[in-house]
C-alpha cells in the first residue's frame, strides 16, 4: 500500500497534479500481500476520499503463468546478464525509472479499528469500487471472473456508527521503524572480507567500501534511536493528503464514451469471426498428377527410343557430363598434390639419413674407437644400408 501510495503520487506530480477518475489495479492472487482486507479497504478509501470516482481491482486465475509485470521483470533479468550489479546503486541504475522507499507507515493497524468483519474475500477475481450518485455510498461490486455478472454486496469494507454513517479513518498512520530482528548485521560484516576477491573493482575497492559503509549505517540504525528518528522517522511524508481529488469537469472520461482509440479496440475484440470452409473441386483423371515413372522402364524407353529423345533430355545429360568431368579433375589435382607431398617426403628421409650417418662418422673420428679403413667401411655399409631403406 505503500507502494501504491507513492507511484499514485508520482503520476499525479507527472500529470501536472491531475489523476484520471478510474484507477486499475492488477494484482497477483497472493492473500499475503495483496488479496486481504487491509488492500480492498485502501482501495475503497481512495474513493471515500473522491481521489478517485472508480478503483478496478483485478487478479489472475490460481495457476496462471505470467502476467504484464512479468515482461519488465524479463527486461531486468537480461540487462543483469549483461551488467553487473555488486551494489544497491549500482543496481538501481539498471532499472527504468526506480526509487528508493525509505520509510514505510503502518497503514494496516491504522486500517484496521474501521474494517469490518470481512469473510471469503479471496474467492472473487474482480472488485470495484464506485461512489452511487443517489446514495452518496460507496457501492462495492465483485464477480468471479470476467463474463460474470457483477455482484453488489450490501454494504462496503468500512463498518457505520450508531448515526448510519461510514466511520473512517483520519489523521496520519505512525512510520514504522526498521525491525533487526531477522537480520544478522555482524554476520554480513564478518562476510565483507570473504567477498572482496569476488568484487570487480579490486583497485580502489569501489563495492567493498560501499558494503563496509553500508553495514555500518545499518549498525547506527539499530542502536541509536536518535539517529533512526533523523533519517526515517523524520524525513516520512504522508503523501495521501496531497493526493488531487476528482476534477467535476466536462472533460472528466467517462467509462460509457472512451475515446475513438479504444472504442476501436474494443469493436476488435468483439468481432465475431467466422470460419469458411468450401469443398475442393475434384480432378480429372487426366489432371491428377503421374506417379514417378519407374527406373527401369525409362531406361528400357530411353535404349527403344534413343532418337527421339528431347531437348531437356540433351541438357541434362551434358550437365552431369561437365559434372563429372569437374569432378574428375578434382579428383586428379588432389592425386597430384599427394604423389608431390610423397615425393617431398622421401627427400626429407634421405637427409635425414644422411646427417645420421655424417654423425656417426664424426664420432668414430673424435673417439677413435676404431681404425680409418674401419671407419671407411662402417660408412660405406652404413650408407648403403640407409640408401636400401
Amino acid at each position: 500500500m505503500n507502494l501504491l501510495l507513492g507511484i499514485i503520487y508520482k503520476i499525479a506530480a507527472m500529470s501536472g497534479g491531475k489523476l484520471p477518475p478510474i484507477l486499475y489495479i492488477q494484482a497477483d492472487n497472493c492473500w499475503r500481500e495483496n488479496k486481504n482486507k487491509y488492500v480492498l479497504s485502501f482501495c475503497e478509501l481512495l474513493v471515500h476520499m473522491k481521489v478517485f470516482q472508480e478503483v478496478h481491482l483485478s487478479f489472475l486465475y490460481v495457476g496462471h503463468t505470467h502476467e504484464d509485470i512479468d515482461a519488465g521483470f524479463s527486461k531486468i533479468a537480461d540487462s543483469l546478464r549483461r551488467n553487473d550489479a555488486e551494489t544497491i546503486p549500482e543496481l538501481l541504475d539498471l532499472l527504468p525509472n526506480p526509487s528508493n522507499l525509505i520509510w514505510q507507515y503502518d497503514i494496516r493497524n491504522w486500517l484496521e479499528p474501521f474494517i469490518a468483519d470481512v469473510r471469503k474475500h479471496t474467492k472473487p477475481l474482480h472488485y470495484k469500487f464506485t461512489m452511487d450518485e443517489v446514495s452518496n455510498k460507496i457501492k462495492l461490486c465483485y464477480k468471479s471472473n470476467q463474463a460474470g455478472p457483477w455482484k453488489i454486496s450490501s454494504s462496503g469494507m468500512f463498518m457505520f456508527n450508531n448515526k448510519g454513517e461510514v466511520e473512517l479513518p483520519k489523521g496520519v498512520p505512525k512510520v514504522s521503524a526498521p525491525v533487526f530482528d531477522k537480520i544478522s548485521v555482524e554476520k554480513i560484516e564478518s562476510g565483507i572480507n570473504d567477498w572482496k576477491c569476488l568484487f570487480t573493482d579490486q583497485i580502489e575497492n569501489h563495492q567493498f567500501n560501499w558494503w563496509k559503509s553500508r553495514v555500518n549505517y545499518m549498525k547506527k540504525l539499530r542502536d541509536d534511536n536518535q539517529f533512526m528518528k533523523r533519517e526515517i522517522i523524520q524525513k516520512a511524508v504522508w503523501y495521501f493528503d496531497k493526493l488531487p481529488k476528482i476534477r467535476e469537469t466536462s472533460d472528466c472520461l467517462d467509462d460509457n464514451n472512451p475515446p475513438k482509440e479504444i472504442e476501436d479496440m474494443i469493436n476488435q475484440e468483439l468481432i465475431e469471426h467466422e470460419i469458411q470452409i468450401t469443398q475442393k473441386r475434384k480432378r480429372k483423371q487426366s489432371e491428377q498428377v503421374k506417379t514417378k515413372p519407374d527406373m527401369k522402364k525409362q531406361k528400357k524407353v530411353i535404349k527403344g527410343n534413343k532418337k527421339n529423345m528431347t531437348a531437356r533430355r540433351t541438357i541434362y545429360c551434358s550437365y552431369v557430363y561437365g559434372y563429372i568431368c569437374q569432378k574428375k579433375q578434382i579428383f586428379y589435382s588432389i592425386i597430384q598434390e599427394l604423389i608431390e607431398l610423397i615425393s617431398f617426403f622421401n627427400l626429407i628421409c634421405y637427409i635425414h639419413a644422411l646427417l645420421y650417418l655424417l654423425w656417426l662418422f664424426y664420432l668414430a673420428v673424435e673417439q677413435h674407437m676404431v681404425s680409418t679403413a674401419t671407419v671407411q667401411l662402417c660408412f660405406i655399409q652404413n650408407n648403403t644400408h640407409a640408401l636400401i631403406c
